[in-house]
């Protein structure tokens, strides 16, 4: 059985304000054994790119005919136009004349979250929490009642069984929401919130720069989460002067993660019960991540790397395989796209490890371009840009000469697995870099480019491939096992793919060193 599963705007332009969709992609499961996914980004170019995903089916189906499928999963969108496409089976019809021998199935937002969860980990029974700003339409007697915005799934794979409870929360929209009025205060732009250069990047960058809070204006918002809250982030102390704009995204911040926490604790009660799944846009959060996780500690959690939409095809394709074969994905969920072969119009130079730590030691930018593509908005060490972390000013040189980002966000760590405890209070295993944890303080002058304001680090861990052999010549060289791990993009633009795209952003980007699978060249 070929099952291909779909997320993206269909018969409409998903790519404008007004019909907004988002992380499109596609993923291919043959005979339940999963064969490649890629977001639509990767190949068009434009970053969050949710247009129909014809570049993704043809990369995922490379040597196979559309006539060969035969079940596509189609994942709902939450849009108006949208549903009355679907009631006047717009869709079904546009999907069977381009896919001829297969059975056309449709799946909920937050369904499809929940299988990309639930099919990625080996527990048979458990819980799925997905939480974002807003799926599928939720209907009763005709009637929309609202998005889906938070979800329950109980699941027992082994029976088939999956049973669905939406609740009510604001998470993913409340902090969407405050994440673009503070962005806008504190960069003196006025941007929409629905424009599509920036709708999706707003709470990853607020979450940085909470870090920056002075700490004097934290206060618990009442029902934080349930419903927007009375108070205004504009509000006013006695003295008075306006809050800042990081005091704002410290109240947000401590807010958000405080009433998910509660949300958790409450949900222990009665319904968490074996493996703990979490997905959703809102669980890209690394701050909440980690409370939940050490809150809830006698719990067993799966995060996977794609929680956001982009894991929606993931999710669609492996249900629709589960109905005939028993799902099986590769061990890392990291690297779910192509590998490609070194080009030979450069005159390479052989790969020498020892050579490429002595590199980044002197302070040199190594992008590291390897395998298989990662399937997720994080590069974690296949297209990546590697720098030193022992010099507090290269998070200063990447930010201002190299991915052209905000002066206060923080750059991501890679460590042996084996020393983290030594460096990291909490010690979470993390190999999709979902946590944010404490630098310990006889580490922290140590690692300075990878140590937050507030003293965490979003770090991931190794403890295999080529990667791991770099870290380890590299601990060798300078007596630390960590590098500062970024993905290999400009800003603005998607983590390259191709052999093309990598030459092409080394070339344009400053950056010293091009490490492509066993080759390297430099600017020279």
């Amino acid at each position: 059985m070929k099952v291909l599963g779909i997320y993206g705007s269909i018969l409409f332009d998903g790519t404008c304000q007004d019909s907004y969709v988002h992380d499109a992609g596609a993923t291919l499961f043959v005979d339940g054994v999963h064969v490649c996914s890629i977001q639509e980004e990767r190949l068009s170019g434009l970053k969050y790119d949710g247009s129909f995903p014809e570049k993704s089916i043809d990369y995922v189906m490379e040597g196979l005919q559309k006539e060969d499928i035969n079940l596509v999963m189609f994942v709902d969108i939450g849009l108006q136009d949208w549903v009355r496409s679907l009631e006047k089976d717009e869709p079904q019809e546009y999907l069977q004349e381009m896919f001829p021998n297969a059975e056309i199935g449709f799946i909920s937002h937050h369904q499809a979250h929940a299988y990309s969860s639930i099919f990625t980990q080996p527990s048979d029974t458990g819980v799925c929490i997905v939480i974002d700003g807003g799926g599928s339409h939720n209907w009763a007697e005709g009637q929309s009642l609202g998005l889906e915005k938070c979800s329950m799934v109980l699941f027992d794979k082994r029976r088939n069984k999956f049973k669905y409870f939406p609740f009510n929360g604001e998470w993913g929209l409340l902090y969407q929401y405050w994440s673009h009025h503070i962005y806008c205060k504190r960069t003196r732009q006025e941007i929409d919130y629905m424009d599509p250069e920036h709708h999706c990047s707003f709470a990853g960058k607020i979450m940085g720069l909470a870090a920056y809070g002075s700490g004097k204006h934290i206060q618990k918002l009442y029902d934080f989460g349930v419903h927007f809250p009375e108070v205004s982030f504009d509000m006013r102390d006695p003295r008075p002067y306006p809050i800042s704009s990081s005091d704002k995204a410290q109240l947000l911040q401590y807010n958000f993660e405080e009433s998910l926490t509660e949300l958790m604790l409450r949900l222990d009660e009665d319904y968490l019960e074996g493996t703990i799944c979490l997905t959703g846009g809102v669980f890209l959060n690394i701050n909440a991540n980690t409370k939940i996780v050490q809150t809830l500690k006698h719990k067993k959690f799966h995060i996977t790397p794609f929680v956001s939409d982009c894991g929606l095809a993931f999710g669609a394709a492996a249900f629709g395989a589960s109905l005939w074969n028993e799902v099986q994905v590769p061990e890392n969920l990291a690297f779910l796209g192509k590998e490609y072969s070194t080009p030979k119009h450069f005159k390479w130079n052989p790969l020498d490890l020892k050579k490429v730590a002595k590199y980044l030691d002197e302070g040199k930018i190594v992008a590291w371009y390897q395998g298989r593509s990662e399937f997720g908005p994080r590069a974690l060490g296949n297209r990546s840009i590697l720098m030193s972390p022992k010099y507090k000013e290269n998070k200063d040189i990447l930010n201002e000469k190299v991915k052209h980002r905000e002066e206060w966000r923080p750059f991501a760590g890679v460590i042996l697995k084996d020393y983290l405890k030594d460096y990291f209070e909490e010690g979470i295993d993390s190999p999709y870099m979902l946590y944010s944890q404490t630098v310990k303080e006889d580490k922290r002058d140590e690692i300075p480019a990878v140590t937050h304001v507030d003293n965490t680090c979003r770090i991931q861990t190794v403890s295999e491939g080529i990667l791991s052999e770099l870290l380890d010549e590299y601990y060798k060289i300078s007596g630390v096992p960590v590098l500062l791990n970024t993905s290999f993009n400009d800003s603005g633009k998607p983590i390259v793919e191709t052999p093309e795209d990598a030459i092409q952003s080394f070339l344009n980007m400053n950056i010293d060193y091009l490490v492509m699978n066993n080759s390297i060249i430099g600017k020279d």
